[in-house]
């Protein structure tokens, strides 16, 4: 596959790609010493208000690779360099850190690349990687690339375990089935073995119990503090909704359950739905949110716009979390904010609000301040 035209070559970009992938191998545990419950109990007390700018704890190595859309090379050692391609402007969006590229391609080029480094640290580290996918048409060019790219073919499938963030109350045989797309793409042809396969089994009753109980075995394996998920795939709705956690539903106030059956909009095709809640996602190592398309940008804009207003209030001293806390139910996606992980935003130009000249970033790559 051809290097992105606007790619960056020579030492610099190889440098850039090792430094990515250094941080990218920090799997560390979770900060409090304890297994998931013990996690949950104490986001409960937290009450999901994460610091108002949540990069500033990012590392030199996350603020180098963010804000950026370009391509990847290999080297003679076979080893995929990320490359550094032009900057392009980027909303300011609450996380650890913002990826933009110029088309839906070399975003999942980007992505692509930081779930092999990813998924290779955590199986030195653990033994095996979890990944929980959402379904959809956004990310399906992201499991295409995964399955057909020979660069990719070094994720190890076979010590993976693939979950499902949420799913419809239909049939895995209906073409409406969240699982049957990503069975049709990744669980046919990656080569996880079934019994690491994990769909949601919507249509039983006791599907709350029955996929938490799931979740909980397979992770119970791993010592104190890294019994999570590795990796979590998430989505934006043009309503600001993530995995099935709607505004104002019951399901996105669950402090307790890892899974809850929650409903749609009425409007909504198949209202009914089931969906990992925050306390499990929120417990995870890396989250990443992929948006693409012009249809996003109103809703990435208003996130960028609460984000800002709540961290120059809390600079101020005026109450920053009582102002987050107003958009809890209004905005799910503000939720999301991992203890003891990160959040990468990946988006394409296309789903990026415009940018005045004035707040554009410089040639030398620093930010306006």
């Amino acid at each position: 596959m051809p290097r992105p035209a606007n790619a960056a070559t020579g030492p610099g970009a190889i440098a850039f790609g090792r430094q990515r992938r250094a941080w990218l191998a920090e799997c560390r545990p979770l900060p409090r010493k304890g297994r998931l419950s013990d996690l949950i109990s104490s986001s409960r007390q937290d009450d999901a208000t994460p610091d108002p700018d949540d990069r500033s704890r990012a590392s030199s190595a996350h603020q180098a690779s963010s804000g950026e859309g370009g391509g990847r090379r290999s080297g003679a050692s076979g080893i995929i360099e990320t490359i550094e391609p032009e900057r392009l402007p980027k909303p300011d969006l609450p996380g650890t850190a913002v990826v933009v590229a110029n088309t839906v391609e070399e975003l999942v080029e980007q992505m692509a690349t930081d779930l092999l480094h990813h998924s290779l640290n955590c199986l030195r580290a653990f033994g095996d990687f979890h990944l929980a996918v959402s379904g959809g048409a956004t990310p399906e060019p992201l499991y295409r690339q995964l399955m057909i790219d020979p660069a990719y073919r070094g994720v190890p499938w076979t010590r993976s375990h693939l979950w499902v963030v949420d799913e419809r109350r239909v049939p895995f045989t209906d073409e409406r089935s969240n699982w049957n797309g990503i069975q049709g793409l990744l669980g046919d042809h990656a080569g996880i073995p079934l019994p690491q396969q994990h769909p949601i089994p919507a249509m039983e009753d006791d599907v709350e119990d029955r996929y938490e109980h799931e979740i909980q075995s397979a992770l119970q394996w791993r010592e104190r503090g890294q019994d999570r998920l590795d990796y979590i795939l998430l989505g934006l709705g043009e309503d600001g909704h993530t995995a099935s956690l709607f505004p104002h539903s019951p399901a996105l106030r669950e402090r307790e359950r890892l899974v809850r059956v929650s409903r749609a909009p009425e409007r909504t095709e198949v209202p009914e739905r089931v969906t990992m809640t925050l306390p499990i996602i929120n417990a995870a190592r890396f989250i990443a949110i992929m948006v693409t398309g012009g249809r996003k940008q109103a809703i990435v804009e208003r996130i960028a716009r609460e984000h800002r207003a709540r961290r120059t209030a809390s600079k101020a001293g005026a109450g920053g979390a009582s102002i987050f806390s107003s958009q809890i139910e209004a905005l799910p996606v503000l939720n999301v904010h991992p203890v003891g992980g990160v959040v990468y935003w990946y988006l394409d130009r296309a789903a990026c609000p415009p940018v005045a000249p004035s707040a554009r970033p410089q040639r030398d790559g620093n930010p306006p301040t």
